[in-house]
């Protein structure tokens, strides 16, 4: 019993010893969620050496996604070459690290499997004003706008105050009366 305990000791002093192991690479980076959540994202090159090689993405958009919400956004391969697309064809969206809204609309885009757009990237950049209150609002609205923007057009939101109190407000008097949902 004492044999296979040192083994196993021995073994785990080897692996934390490793220079290139993925965790401390990303802690080095200063990307503690991500290293924190390491074990929640797929396919990763655990023999690279810096995050862009673990990854395969670009350092800056991983740093705008080192988030506990953001990791969903690079969780499996095909997430994360479709921001990595984004990335490249929108770069003014990854402007600052991505908030809550932002990383919600990503998933729930994800999901939808379909095409990013001009608009989509207008709504991103809009979100970037919005913060952690609204979150989960954001997400309901872009969500059940999606649904139903092939029957009527709802704007994208725009982020005042008293104005985007008043569309939530206004938003859910059409969900519930004339969608019913």
């Amino acid at each position: 019993m004492k044999l296979v305990n040192e083994k196993n000791n021995m073994s785990n002093n080897l692996y934390q010893g490793l220079s290139n192991n993925p965790r401390k690479v990303f802690r080095k980076a200063h990307l503690h969620s991500i290293a924190k959540f390491l074990d929640n994202i797929d396919n990763c090159n655990l023999l690279g050496t810096i995050p862009s090689e673990i990854l395969d993405m670009p350092i800056e958009l991983i740093e705008k996604v080192d988030s506990e919400l953001g990791i969903s956004l690079i969780e499996n391969e095909v997430r994360r070459r479709l921001l990595v697309d984004i990335y490249y064809k929108y770069p003014l969206v990854f402007n600052c690290k991505l908030n809550e809204s932002q990383c919600r609309y990503l998933d729930m885009f994800f999901r939808w499997e379909r095409e990013f757009t001009e608009e989509d990237k207008e709504i991103l950049q809009e979100l970037d004003r919005f913060d952690i209150r609204y979150a989960d609002k954001c997400a309901d609205y872009y969500e059940k706008r999606e649904m139903l923007k092939s029957y009527i057009k709802l704007p994208i939101l725009s982020f005042d105050d008293d104005y985007t109190d008043y569309l939530f407000v206004d938003a859910a008097h059409y969900w519930h009366e004339i969608f019913e949902l």
